[in-house]
């Protein structure tokens, strides 16, 4: 896949700058090895959405309001909807992956994050490898059945993440 430069003119000066445009209903990835700037990338996207001054580094970075970020970490779970990525719950939970209630697991608060964010129809979602669960990116050796990554989702069931992933991928 080629990533097409995205041209912008700038409405003070009428300079034209060329940079990278992350599109609606695209699934963008970021990889490389440790320390090499990819968490670092998404903080500053997320700060693109804020006033910043000249000189702070963040001059030609523009970003949308309302950007979510779905991490892992264990929290409560109240009526949590699952059920994108979980067939089953967890020993330890009541309810059931629409509903689900007790002490969530870092997967399973993520699925929460994500699909509420879906539901939001939130502009831009932004998931940090570094801080996520990582049985809910990609498939496992050890993974149960009972959970779909987001990965076999974007490859298989694209229309199941609504309007988020329901174009083509560009190649």
């Amino acid at each position: 896949m080629e990533l097409d430069p995205v041209e912008v003119e700038l409405a003070g000066s009428g300079r034209v700058v060329t940079g990278l445009g992350l599109r609606r209903r695209e699934a963008f990835a970021v990889a490389g090895s440790n320390a090499e700037g990819k968490s670092t990338f998404l903080h500053a996207v997320v700060a693109g959405a804020d006033d910043h001054v000249a000189g702070d580094g963040r001059e030609l970075l523009v970003s949308v309001n309302g950007i979510a970020r779905a991490e892992a970490n264990e929290q409560g779970l109240v009526g949590a909807d699952v059920s994108l990525f979980f067939r089953s719950l967890p020993p330890g939970l009541s309810g059931e992956p629409r509903a689900a209630y007790g002490w969530g697991s870092g997967s399973l608060v993520m699925a929460h994050k994500i699909q509420a964010a879906l539901r939001a129809a939130v502009p831009l979602l932004i998931l940090d490898e570094d801080r996520a669960a990582t049985n809910l990116l990609v498939p496992g050796c050890l993974q149960s059945a009972e959970v779909t990554p987001l990965s076999a989702l974007l490859a298989t069931r694209r229309e199941a993440l609504g309007r988020w992933a329901c174009s083509s991928p560009r190649t």
